[in-house]
């Protein structure tokens, strides 16, 4: 991948994990929501092979499925009954992280195996 479409990627996954931060917050998860704002900055700002992978493995293991995970929560209107749309959204987001995540991880994986590897 050149640098300008890890830029770009890392860009769009910046906006990604800012909203799904927001929804973390409205579902009342502030510490996971501001790791997600935190992970979004390093983004922007640039971060080595190393802490991508960081990065890519925490996202992944913050959103495996389970009983009270990340995932198994709903987003919700003030009156308790839950956002129709709002869970499209949210749902698609955990979706999109995931994919990001796995194929960074996976892509770091077969890399170490190429010439010119460091």
């Amino acid at each position: 991948m050149s640098d300008q479409a890890g830029r770009k990627s890392f860009s769009e996954i910046s906006r990604k994990l800012l909203s799904f931060a927001q929804y973390l917050y409205q579902i009342g998860l502030p510490d996971a929501a501001a790791a997600y704002e935190d992970f979004a900055r390093e983004l922007d700002g640039g971060v080595t092979r190393e802490r991508l992978r960081e990065i890519c493995a925490d996202v992944l293991t913050s959103l495996r499925a389970g009983p009270m995970s990340i995932s198994d929560r709903y987003v919700t209107d003030l009156d308790g009954s839950p956002d129709e749309s709002a869970n499209t959204r949210y749902f698609a987001l955990i979706d999109d992280l995931r994919k990001f995540a796995r194929a960074n991880l996976r892509r770091e994986g077969i890399a170490r195996f190429l010439p010119g590897f460091h």
